[in-house]
């Protein structure tokens, strides 16, 4: 059975199915004055909203609009340094200092896989796409993945 294109979803509004990449995206904004794009990629996209908690999705959408600058924070302290390193000095990506660099992430995205119940939550900074896990009640996971300029071309998650 193929997958509706649509389905309109309390709280988060119209999801629509690309089956080319195989997800459904919505709007998941604004954040501040900004659109977001939002994502479900389902485990299996034959059947691509079983096992996704739509209210645990919704719940995580709504925390991260309401405490973005606590994500903003918490990306700079996972990566701020290691971006000093090794992208921080070159071009665009200057930036002096945490404040700065903080300052400079612009949020392109916040993606589901699976079930929903966590999210990542992706910026971009001269180029570079960073991203944090978001769990149940803004619990955050260690670390942070980094994807040179580029790297994510193909996906639609962040255009």
């Amino acid at each position: 059975m193929r997958p509706a294109k649509t389905v309109n979803v309390e709280g988060l509004g119209l999801l629509t199915w690309d089956d080319d990449q195989a997800m459904w995206t919505f709007e998941a904004g604004p954040v501040g004055d900004c659109p977001v794009r939002g994502a479900i990629l389902p485990e299996d996209r034959r059947s691509p909203l079983a096992g996704v908690q739509l209210e645990t999705v919704r719940a995580c959408v709504e925390w991260v609009r309401e405490n973005e600058p606590s994500i903003r924070e918490h990306l700079t302290a996972e990566v701020f340094d290691w971006w000093q390193d090794n992208a921080g000095g070159q071009g665009d990506a200057v930036a002096r200092t945490a404040e700065e660099f903080r300052a400079r992430l612009t949020l392109k995205c916040i993606y589901f896989f699976y079930d929903g119940r966590k999210a990542k939550v992706a910026y971009e900074v001269a180029g570079w796409i960073l991203s944090v896990t978001v769990g149940l009640r803004g619990t955050f996971e260690p670390g942070a993945d980094v994807f040179e300029p580029g790297a994510l071309r193909q996906s639609r998650l962040f255009h």
